[in-house]
């Protein structure tokens, strides 16, 4: 509901597994403190809002398994954060990454069962802090010639 719009102070806002359907509402991006977005098992449609961008605290968004088309809006995400969260999975997303992807801090990035292609190895290199790391089922492409990777890597 639009009067969600009304709450200043919101911080965190969680609507899962609700059936709700229709489009991600745009007056979500003026939640400017809005740090955490999840509107994930739901059946939203259409594509994901570009004034998302608007809300500057926003670090993490789950909008996974809804029926999402279109690309990633750039910018997506707070410039600002020290990690990023995002769960895009199970959606029909498509098209390449926003540039911005390859220098963003993502700590969980999950895009998983979507229709995304494009290089994606800006994700990767030295520096990253990524922990975890779903890019399956898309047609992605990777160069990794260019990319500076860490002397070790580590697994748990």
């Amino acid at each position: 509901p639009a009067a969600i719009a009304k709450l200043p102070n919101l911080s965190s806002l969680t609507i899962s597994w609700t059936s709700v359907s229709g489009p991600v509402p745009s007056f979500l991006g003026a939640l400017t403190k809005l740090t955490f977005l999840d509107l994930s098992f739901n059946s939203l449609t259409g594509t994901i809002p570009a004034s998302l961008a608007a809300a500057p605290n926003l670090s993490g968004i789950n909008l996974s398994r809804n029926r999402l088309t279109g690309a990633i809006p750039a910018p997506l995400l707070s410039k600002s954060a020290d990690q990023i969260y995002l769960w895009l999975s199970h959606n029909n997303l498509s098209g390449s990454l926003p540039a911005e992807f390859a220098a963003a801090n993502f700590a969980h990035l999950d895009l998983s069962r979507n229709r995304f292609t494009g290089d994606a190895s800006g994700l990767f290199g030295r520096g990253k802090e990524l922990q975890y790391l779903d890019l399956s089922r898309n047609a992605f492409s990777f160069d990794l010639s260019g990319v500076g990777l860490p002397e070790q890597l580590y697994s748990s």
